[in-house]
């Protein structure tokens, strides 16, 4: 009777840790199908976020196309102390008087004398940012000796003063940290 009372006993017991087994492989079975799930979900986000920086990069190269391919940049320097001034300046216009006559010249843009590095920097800042994106970029001063040239593309050693070139070079730098963080690649190759 005590063999009967325990193999009863044991019975449910089994019974019971069966029902407990099927619970979980239940409960596993749900757990897969959401792990299965979520994996589509996380593909079909990856797929839309590289589809929107490939928009980006196709937008931010048209807004550059349509500022112009090729963009001259006037960067008056200020005037000897003691000399007259001949130049006046706007947004894209450069004016000069010599005798009693006015020549115009036009420029994409004109930066007056008191244009700080870093506002240059903001009128290039796409450029770089193209480059980053795989275009071809080239940026080039090109003026008589001592307008300036030096300054405006090297500047000075602190970081407030530095001109175009240790500017782009720590954006690229900065940049390609953060796009290597989403899984890109990057080799990188300079010269001045």
């Amino acid at each position: 009777a005590q063999q009967m009372e325990a193999i009863t006993e044991l019975k449910l017991t089994v019974d019971k840790l069966s029902q407990q087994v099927e619970h979980k492989q239940a409960e596993i079975g749900t757990q897969v199908t959401n792990v299965a799930q979520q994996s589509v979900f996380i593909q079909s986000l990856q797929a839309k976020l590289l589809e929107a920086e490939a928009t980006r990069r196709a937008l931010h190269n048209a807004v550059q196309e349509l500022k112009g391919n090729i963009r001259v940049f006037c960067r008056m320097r200020p005037p000897p102390e003691g000399d007259a001034v001949a130049l006046s300046a706007a947004e894209n216009q450069l004016s000069l008087a010599h005798n009693a006559e006015t020549y115009n010249f036009s420029f994409d843009k004109v930066f007056k004398p008191d244009a700080t590095q870093d506002k240059l920097f903001e009128e290039v800042d796409g450029l770089v940012q193209s480059a980053l994106d795989g275009y071809k970029v080239c940026i080039f001063a090109y003026g008589q000796t001592g307008s300036g040239k030096t300054h405006t593309m090297q500047g000075g050693r602190d970081p407030q003063t530095w001109g175009l070139i240790p500017r782009s070079l720590s954006k690229i730098l900065r940049e390609s940290e953060l796009m290597r963080k989403d899984g890109w690649e990057w080799t990188l190759r300079s010269s001045f």
